[in-house]
């Protein structure tokens, strides 16, 4: 099973702000982006269960994607040459992922790269493949693979990670 994204429409990039959260005591990044969604568009949550115990989350509202926790975090490398990606000028919509409702779940493999400063993260699903990057909010970027599914994501602008964490 793999996570299609419904259509990709052009637009202007997205500049909606990204809410950046740590949970001291578990480790957990919660990215909240602030897309305005009516209350009863549909929602969903798919979760990305990675082979090692890693678990991400993307939840989707109508037909955006509003969240991004990273729960269980993959073994992390740090890419020194690790770079923001140079993303193509178009908008995603989640809705027919958010309309099919509730919760489901990926088995895949997780990688974490980040930049030695920590601040900028990417998520990748399944291995190394051939991508296009989309920006879905200010400081997340979207990663779609030739057939229009989810490849990874990238946090931008992450602060760094409370101590202790």
């Amino acid at each position: 099973m793999s996570v299609a994204v419904a259509r990709v429409r052009t637009a202007p990039l997205a500049d909606v702000p990204v809410d950046f959260r740590w949970d001291r005591a578990t480790g957990i990044l919660a990215a909240r982006i602030a897309h305005p969604v009516p209350a009863s568009a549909p929602s969903a949550q798919f979760a990305l269960a990675g082979r090692d115990g890693a678990w991400v989350t993307l939840e989707l509202a109508g037909d955006r994607l509003t969240g991004v926790d990273v729960v269980v975090w993959p073994a992390v490398r740090v890419v020194p040459t690790l770079v923001a990606p140079v993303v193509e000028p178009v908008t995603l919509s989640w809705r027919r992922l958010a309309a099919a409702g509730a919760v489901r779940a990926l088995a895949t493999t997780l990688v974490a790269e980040v930049a030695p400063d920590r601040g900028l993260v990417r998520l990748r699903v399944a291995g190394r493949r051939v991508t296009r990057t989309v920006r879905e909010a200010r400081d997340v970027c979207i990663d779609l693979d030739h057939t229009g599914s989810f490849a990874g994501v990238w946090l931008l602008n992450v602060p760094p990670c409370p101590e202790g964490s």
